[in-house]
């Protein structure tokens, strides 16, 4: 239900924005419609009846992306709707409107409109009557829509001045249906369509959006409204209907090919049978012209289009036509889509590098505050509420250069079946994208050089963000690893790296000032020796963002893992979950940091460092078991209620090696690891396994090292060896644990006093279901005794440690450990 806290707070925003004060507002008109969310902005937009429900997944697979039901669905016929075109992998918008007969509207919107919005989980609401009412009227709502839900879309079923200023994020206009009908129908000429078109863009704040779709159930007509600007959308059963066989697959698929077709410039082009064709080009932000005819009569005929150049011999798209000596020939209605000749090759980094430069030209974007909010004490704060594939999740970190000798996402994506097997929920890929092979060293980090290793690819310096590193393989190799994982019920994180880049970075020579520099013009280099990214600068903001739009987009990944997070704004890494979750409303974000307000809005997860840093002591010699019973505990309660950690002992930075250093493994010994996995699968968060623990891999490893330097990696003949085997055995019974236990993730931890708080520390975890674990873990290289409470017995122990059930007394041999459990009542 609408809750009732924010009731008295949204009254007095709706009558702030009623009245005199909003017509004000829309009679100085500003040059920008209101920004929406680019799956509707990119997306193909269905109606469906009520008897098509059923058939949402085929839909889906001819290129729908958003449904919305023809019927007026409330209650749980709608929030059925909802979960079924969500099965479907389809965003839903229900209807929204105001009842007949209601004489106060705005007391309507906050007793009613409102509390089912915050109620339902539809991505958006299609306003239905929209021309009835006054658009001040449907103003009221978009204030309570943005505070309840945000990246939630409103669509009208009209169309007037305003309303993508005020309320709406796209419109249905009816003189654009209206007209292309009468035109259909013989009754216009198609000259008819680029005037209205011109009228409209000229009444409209820039950057206005048109749902566009076609009055009649024909192919040529479909293929139009999907080609034109805007968003195409079907009425009730036409995406379903043998017209759109093949139709909407094929142009569903070429705008997904062709940025020209979702977000390219449209320009008319004269012809010799303007009454008869529609011609025109669409041109993306890099430059790739597709040039459109349609020949929407029903005659057969041949016109000369006066061209912007040479076209390519091959047609994207044609029906009914031909292309000879400059001019069309069509035996009747038809179409022909080719790419102007010579045009570049669609290139992701330079249209994601032009849509950013035209992004930041908003003024919202130039004032946009990189602070954020201030949240006051964190320990007074709540994170918010986690996705729920965290719950019970286990994670894995693949770092491609050691998970194979060759260091490719082929041969990566051929054993992800064994991590499946293992256990694991979530692949956290380390960084594909384009590394820079500079070889100045003064842009190398001193790790880096210390390692001897000669190699300048560093993964975590970046010269293309939009790019698969060849080392790797291709964007194909990528999006089949992701294809692959998915259908082994996977998710998979990638890696962004979005504080420095390299210094040979593609967009630095037209875009120097994308990086920060000192007076003399130099870069201002960061902890790392690499160029600091200037994102203060909002091109360079919206850069980012449209990098990780890319990734959820072309590659499908399910979230983020985001390098030294909490070094960018707090404004920025708030604003890059918004924008990913606009694509995604499941991504997971987590961030390696932990500022205490990083959960309010920008992340899921973030690093266990205070756990991490008490492991790393106690190793060394420099700390005891107290560092993680009492100082551990200290640090992580000054976080905010219900912040969640993402826990592992091993990650690339700490298993990487330098010349003569040794793995943590073969360093501490496999007992004490074994002990650590245990501590990590049984506190709260998100457990995570690093490239070879599971098979207890001695072997050095350096993020340098591929193919080519050092030829390090995995030794995983060590799984055939009986510790590699005890280890497998020992992770795979930890995952099992988390996946039937899942409120381990969230459930409370109690660290226990011990006689011996130095050497051994005991924590307790109480579940909803009234059952209990218990781990406890020996670090010293003596054996200790620890009192364990009643009705507690050994699940998973190491060998020789013993429980005696008279006495209580839990025997842990030097670096013995045991998980314990008792039961509910």
């Amino acid at each position: 239900m609408f809750p009732p806290v924010h009731a008295p707070r949204l009254r007095v925003g709706l009558r702030r924005a009623s009245g005199a004060v909003l017509l004000a507002g829309l009679l100085s008109l500003p040059a920008l419609a209101r920004p929406t969310q680019s799956w509707l902005r990119d997306g193909v937009v269905a109606q469906v009846s009520a008897k098509e429900i059923p058939h949402l997944a085929d839909l889906a697979a001819r290129g729908v992306t958003v449904v919305t039901p023809a019927e007026n669905l409330v209650g749980d016929p709608a929030e059925d709707f909802v979960a079924a075109a969500h099965a479907a992998g389809l965003k839903a918008l229900l209807p929204v409107g105001f009842a007949n007969g209601v004489a106060d509207r705005a007391a309507h919107v906050y007793t009613n409109l409102l509390p089912r919005i915050a109620a339902s989980r539809a991505d958006g609401w299609f306003g239905k009557g929209t021309m009835s009412g006054t658009l001040e009227e449907w103003s009221l709502i978009r204030p309570g829509l943005d505070a309840l839900r945000p990246g939630a879309v409103l669509v009208s079923d009209g169309s007037r001045l305003g309303n993508q200023v005020a309320a709406f994020d796209a419109d249905l206009p009816p003189p654009w249906t209206q007209t292309f009908d009468a035109v259909l129908k013989g009754r216009k000429p198609v000259s008819e369509l680029p005037k209205l078109w011109a009228f409209m863009r000229a009444n409209r704040p820039e950057g206005a959006r048109f749902l566009r779709t076609s009055p009649h159930w024909d192919p040529v007509p479909i293929a139009f409204a999907m080609c034109l600007d805007g968003i195409p959308c079907f009425t009730p059963g036409q995406a379903r209907a043998a017209c759109a066989r093949d139709v909407l697959p094929l142009f569903a698929r070429l705008r997904a090919q062709e940025p020209a077709l979702r977000t390219g410039e449209l320009r008319w082009l004269d012809n010799d049978r303007p009454s008869q064709v529609a011609s025109f080009v669409r041109t993306a932000p890099d430059g790739r012209a597709l040039v459109c005819v349609f020949n929407l009569s029903k005659d057969p005929l041949t016109v000369k289009v006066a061209l912007p150049g040479a076209l390519a011999d091959a047609p994207l798209a044609s029906a009914g036509a031909a292309f000879a000596d400059g001019a069309y020939v069509f035996s009747g209605p038809g179409y022909d889509i080719r790419a102007r000749a010579g045009a570049p090759a669609v290139s992701a980094e330079r249209a994601a590098r032009r849509r950013a430069v035209a992004a930041a030209k908003d003024p919202r974007a130039r004032a946009f505050d990189l602070k954020g909010p201030g949240y006051g004490d964190p320990s007074r704060l709540t994170a918010r509420a986690a996705p729920p594939g965290l719950k019970g999740a286990v994670m894995y970190q693949l770092f491609l250069r050691m998970f194979t000798r060759a260091g490719t996402l082929k041969a990566a994506e051929a054993r992800l079946g064994w991590l499946k097997d293992l256990g694991v929920d979530l692949v956290y890929l380390c960084p594909v994208a384009e590394a820079d092979r500079g070889t100045d060293r003064a842009y190398w980090s001193a790790r880096q050089k210390g390692s001897r290793l000669d190699n300048p690819a560093n993964p975590y310096r970046i010269s293309n963000y939009f790019a698969v590193d060849p080392e790797y393989g291709t964007e194909q190799d990528l999006k089949d690893f992701v294809r692959t994982a998915h259908a082994h019920g996977l998710k998979v994180y990638f890696d962004l790296v979005y504080y420095h880049c390299g210094p040979h970075a593609v967009f630095l020579q037209e875009k120097p000032n994308w990086v920060l520099r000192k007076a003399d013009g130099s870069f201002e280099l960061g902890e790392w020796a690499f160029p600091r990214l200037d994102v203060g600068n909002p091109e360079v903001r919206e850069y980012l963002y449209e990098n990780m739009v890319w990734y959820l987009r072309e590659f499908g990944c399910d979230g983020f893992r985001c390098d030294v997070g909490d070094m960018l704004p707090l404004g920025f890494r708030e604003e890059a979950y918004r924008r990913c979750r606009a694509v995604r409303d499941d991504v997971v974000m987590m961030c390696e940091g932990h500022d205490a307000t990083d959960q309010q809005v920008a992340f899921d997860l973030n690093y266990a460092f205070p756990m991490l840093f008490a492991i790393q002591d106690f190793l060394k010699g420099t700390g005891s078991a107290t560092n993680l019973s009492v100082s551990c505990v200290a640090r992580e309660s000054r976080y905010p209620k219900g912040y969640r950690w993402m826990r592992c002992f091993q990650n690339h930075d700490f298993a990487n090696c330098g010349p003569g250093q040794e793995r943590w493994e073969k360093k501490y010994g496999t007992a004490l690891n074994d002990a650590l996995l245990a501590t990590i699968f049984t506190l709260d968060g998100v457990p995570m396994v690093y490239n070879g623990q599971e098979v207890a891999d001695t072997a050095p490893h350096s993020i340098w090292s591929d193919r080519e330097h050092g030829r390090m990696g995995v030794d995983w003949s060590n799984a055939l060896t009986p510790a590699g085997a005890r280890r497998r055995d020992l992770v795979r019974k930890l995952a099992d644990l988390r996946h039937r236990h899942p409120a381990l993730f969230d459930a409370p931890t109690e660290f226990l006093p011990v006689p011996c708080p130095h050497d051994v520390y005991v924590f307790r975890r109480p579940l909803p279901d009234g059952s209990a674990w218990l781990t406890a873990v020996n670090i010293s290289a003596q054996p200790r005794a620890v009192a364990v409470p009643d009705a507690f017995s050994i699940v998973l122990a190491a060998d020789g440690v013993r429980l005696d059930p008279a006495g209580g007394q839990l025997q842990l041999p030097p670096h013995g450990w045991a998980i314990t459990n008792k039961e509910s009542k």
